[in-house]
């Protein structure tokens, strides 16, 4: 028969102490106990930004995500509150990201001149373009296009979520990947077979990534040495598949404009 340690007691009787009366010194130490998730996903932003970015903005955007999940978690739902804050977190992270609009707009530019050339080279070819086409297309040589690769994954971060024309902190690409917030069968349903959809006819090395990079929130360094190529190889790798996801989003009409 499994135990129930002395702490976990503890912390689900100050949850219902405080969902009860709203105390905020209750919910200041729910606030404690869960820091660490913070400074966890603070982190691991920080692994994939520019070095200009502040883990210490990173954490306090996310003590925002924390606090509204806290304020708004349902005891009577049968989840975990680590699951439901993880995501709410990375919102708030995301949202002050975007809101202080840190990617320069040579960045912006580069992704966007590699999504419009993939796009162009795969309805000329009838099938996707290698890095050799996409290099002499472009009229770059490739080290300059694994630099774009590089840009284009880290503009991405951000900019995915546009493909879904909304701003919702959880319709992202990756938060859609791996949300599992639906209530009611039908929608489970559409919700696996969208995913199934997305993922439909990838290659298995893009499979693992999305895997590994949405759901185990690895990064393209780590990703690298489980698959065994480079770094730059990850990165150019998720670059076109990006473009697949946001065509597919669009024709399945979660496109933007």
């Amino acid at each position: 028969m499994a135990t129930v340690s002395k702490q976990e007691v503890d912390i689900d009787k100050l949850w219902r102490d405080f969902k009860a009366n709203g105390d905020v010194e209750l919910r200041n130490r729910l606030v404690e106990n869960y820091l660490h998730i913070v400074k966890y996903s603070a982190e691991r932003f920080r692994m994939r930004l520019p070095d200009s970015v502040d883990v210490n903005d990173l954490i306090s955007a996310g003590m925002f995500g924390l606090m509204d999940a806290i304020e708004k978690f349902d005891l009577s739902r049968n989840i975990k509150f680590e699951t439901y804050c993880s995501l709410r977190i990375r919102g708030s992270i995301v949202d002050e990201l975007r809101h202080c609009d840190w990617i320069p707009r040579s960045v912006r530019t580069k992704s966007n001149q590699i999504n419009n050339a993939i796009n162009y080279l795969k309805n000329q070819l009838g099938r996707e373009p290698n890095d050799d086409e996409l290099a002499a297309h472009m009229e770059i040589s490739s080290s300059e296009l694994h630099t774009f690769y590089k840009e284009a994954n880290t503009s991405a971060l951000l900019s995915i979520d546009q493909a879904t024309g909304s701003d919702s902190r959880e319709t992202n690409i990756g938060d859609f990947l791996k949300s599992k917030k639906t209530k009611e069968p039908s929608e489970i349903l559409a919700g696996k077979e969208l995913k199934d959809l997305l993922i439909k006819n990838l290659t298995d090395s893009e499979k693992k990534i999305i895997v590994m990079y949405y759901f185990d929130e690895l990064t393209m360094q780590e990703i690298g040495r489980v698959l065994e190529v480079t770094e730059s190889r990850v990165s150019q790798i998720h670059a076109k598949l990006l473009v697949k996801l946001r065509n597919r989003l669009k024709r399945l009409g979660y496109g933007g404009k």
